[in-house]
């Protein structure tokens, strides 16, 4: 999957639980930029894991990509 696709099912998926939540974060600005937070701290948290890794120069560009497609949504 391309970054700009993984970019996109990240927030979407992050988007469609903030909206649908029984919470008064419905409004579609705030559950945006909600969701962008959430699949950054996602991507962070999958790089952690990675960076120290040898070898993993390929999926640690690869999330970089995703996460700077998240932040232009």
């Amino acid at each position: 999957m391309k970054p700009k696709e993984k970019a996109n099912e990240l927030f979407n998926n992050f988007y469609m639980i903030l909206l649908l939540s029984d919470s008064d974060h419905s409004e579609e600005i705030l559950v945006s930029a909600l969701a962008k937070k959430c699949a950054i701290i996602a991507i962070d948290e999958i790089l952690k894991l990675f960076k120290p890794l040898p070898y993993s120069d390929n999926v640690v560009r690869y999330w970089e990509l995703v996460k700077r497609e998240v932040k232009k949504l």
